[in-house]
């Protein structure tokens, strides 16, 4: 149910950009982005020690230009449901570093994981994202 809330109000704000550019409205770059957020995702990840068992829970917001969100309105509505969310924990697990090296520098290893969910969400068929952004990021276990 969530998720179709989600998909509906971005169907409508794509519309809705869509309906004030062709009346004239400011231009595309103009406009602030597009998010497609995706909360509570959560990957098992590897540690040094073999008792600790932890886990990266992360709150991923993609964020695109109103432009194109509104001529992928479609794939936008895919990302934004449970199959985006399946590439997002994929992304994520792409170069996945153990719990250690995570907690020792974990904007470096935001800002990789960032460029991993962006390319998997480019190989699965989506447009490219302006950015990938974390508004949380916290290790478990």
């Amino acid at each position: 149910m969530k998720t179709r809330v989600c998909s509906i109000g971005l169907v409508m704000l794509v519309a809705g950009l869509a309906v004030l550019q062709a009346c004239g409205g400011s231009a595309p770059s103009e406009q602030p982005p597009v998010e497609i957020v995706h909360s509570g995702v959560i990957v098992r990840i590897n540690a040094d020690d073999p008792a600790r068992k932890p886990y990266l829970r992360c709150d991923v917001v993609i964020q695109y230009t109103s432009d194109v969100a509104s001529a992928e309105a479609n794939r936008m509505t895919r990302l934004s449901g449970a199959e985006g969310k399946a590439i997002v924990g994929k992304g994520l697990l792409r170069d996945i570093s153990t719990a250690e090296e995570i907690e020792s520098d974990q904007l470096f290893h935001m800002e990789e994981a960032g460029d991993a969910i962006r390319e998997v969400v480019v190989e699965e068929g989506f447009p490219s994202p302006v950015r990938v952004l974390f508004s949380s990021w916290v290790i478990q276990g």
